[in-house]
């Protein structure tokens, strides 16, 4: 097909189709299967909203469709259309139902009726606008003569806007023309008042939960203090300061979760509690006692308590090896008791050499490194970490006395560190099993030589350079 001109029924959708159609036949061979009678209305599930349509027969649909952009104020009028579709092209592969949901109050129209009106209507330019003339007002004015909405009846009323913006985010919807149809509603509609503010039902936060913003190649975090707020933390020169947002001003158009990442193994401060020491924060400098994971460090010390406190529960005994999660790489050490980590530290300043095949840069990169013993906490900050004693399996442990003794006689020592043939893990596995072993190596050896040396430089680059940053912070 390729050069060829490929016909659609449809102009919504068309690379889907396309694919669809390679992949699984043409979408109108009916293997899937419906169930819907003329008549009835079909309920399609979309990320934010749902979208609603007239079952006419045949496998098709009638439906209104929004044609232009949403004009400012509350009633956010813009051209739509009245289009009819094959019922599986305008479901793609959203979820849906056939939901007739007034048949319980009204009495629905004859379906011939229906029918006829809604093929009548095919084509012809109509007003829409959110408030008062949506895909949902249509369907329901189709079938029972009266045109309702339940989603401007309530906070599901915002994810509407995103049928509107076409691209499935609140970036391209003014957030103050979203609290202004928020306060007119509320104004206007007594038992608009009675539903929570806009964006509680969308964040489910409560008081003194944690907040996540993924923003791409980073997450930032902040505490949920209520009323749509957050606290979190921003840079004024090079200085931290404690700062009160808008929840979804702070996050823009990118995804945010709940994610109280430590209530499973750590009992989080009252809420109460929480909120108020983050309120009398605002407007303070914050002092963190590391470099790396601040913002993070910021709201666990706030729902949690400080790090140290022991709150957080490692289930080590001594002699077993903690895998560290760094991003591109894992860190190891060796559990010594008394909540105490013995493991080598990267003292040098990274890659040695600057060319060669991705085999010689790994024989090229060697560093000196120091063998010390820290509080597990500040070793793992805010890392996941689990108790790892990887070769059990293949090789016999030491006894549990002789690992932490003959670990414990080495801090202090500096000693040889390279990425190839003597890191952390090297480390943590002789000690274990009289063995050195790194699966990093294995994996960074093998993505240079399938990828080439660019990726594989990146790796070893990150097993040098985070663990000299993260680890050699304690020791300043």
């Amino acid at each position: 097909m390729v050069g060829q001109k490929w016909s659609c029924s449809s102009t919504s959708q068309i690379s889907q189709q396309f694919a669809t159609e390679l992949r699984y036949g043409k979408a109108e061979t009916g293997q899937r299967e419906h169930g819907a009678k003329p008549g009835d209305l079909i309920e399609i599930f979309r990320q934010h909203y749902q979208h609603w349509a007239v079952y006419v027969g045949d496998d098709e649909v009638v439906h209104l469709t929004n044609t232009g952009h949403c004009s400012s104020g509350i009633s956010c009028r813009s051209s739509g259309q009245v289009t009819r579709d094959n019922i599986w092209i305008v479901v793609s592969s959203d979820k849906f139902k056939i939901n007739n949901l007034l048949d319980h109050k009204h009495m629905p129209r004859e379906t011939r009726v229906i029918v006829k009106e809604a093929c009548d209507m095919v084509g012809q330019p109509v007003s829409y606008s959110l408030t008062t003339h949506n895909c949902e007002h249509f369907a329901t004015e189709l079938r029972y003569g009266k045109a309702t909405s339940r989603q401007n009846s309530g906070p599901l009323f915002f994810a509407g806007l995103l049928e509107l913006s076409h691209i499935g985010g609140f970036s391209s919807v003014n957030y103050r023309q979203m609290c202004e149809v928020n306060s007119e509603l509320r104004r206007k509609d007594t038992k608009w008042r009675k539903l929570p503010h806009m964006g509680q039902t969308l964040h489910g936060a409560k008081p003194g939960d944690m907040i996540e913003i993924s923003r791409g190649m980073y997450e930032e975090w902040a505490v949920y203090v209520g009323n749509d707020e957050v606290v979190h933390l921003t840079l004024k020169g090079q200085k931290p300061i404690v700062k009160c947002s808008n929840i979804w001003e702070l996050a823009g158009s990118d995804p945010l979760k709940v994610n109280n990442l430590l209530d499973k193994e750590c009992n989080p401060r009252k809420p109460d509690d929480i909120v108020n020491e983050a309120r009398q924060m605002v407007g303070k400098e914050w002092s963190c006692s590391g470099d790396s994971g601040i913002p993070e460090h910021f709201v666990r010390e706030l729902r949690y308590g400080k790090a140290e406190s022991g709150q957080r529960q490692h289930g080590a005994k001594p002699g077993d090896l903690i895998e560290i999660e760094r991003g591109m790489f894992q860190h190891w050490a060796v559990y010594v008791g008394g909540d105490a980590v013995v493991h080598l530290t990267n003292l040098g300043s990274g890659i040695s050499g600057s060319s060669g095949t991705s085999g010689n840069m790994l024989e090229q990169v060697a560093d000196l490194g120091q063998v010390t013993r820290d509080n597990i906490w500040e070793v793992i900050s805010s890392s996941c970490f689990k108790v790892n004693n990887l070769l059990d399996e293949d090789y016999e442990p030491h006894d549990p006395k002789v690992i932490v003794k003959e670990a414990l006689a080495m801090v202090g020592q500096k000693l040889s560190y390279s990425v190839a043939s003597f890191n952390c893990e090297h480390f943590a596995t002789v000690l274990r099993y009289g063995k050195p072993e790194s699966r990093q190596v294995k994996t960074a050896a093998v993505i240079g030589g399938v990828v080439g040396v660019g990726l594989g430089v990146a790796l070893i680059g990150s097993l040098l350079k985070d663990d000299d940053k993260r680890e050699r912070r304690h020791h300043k």
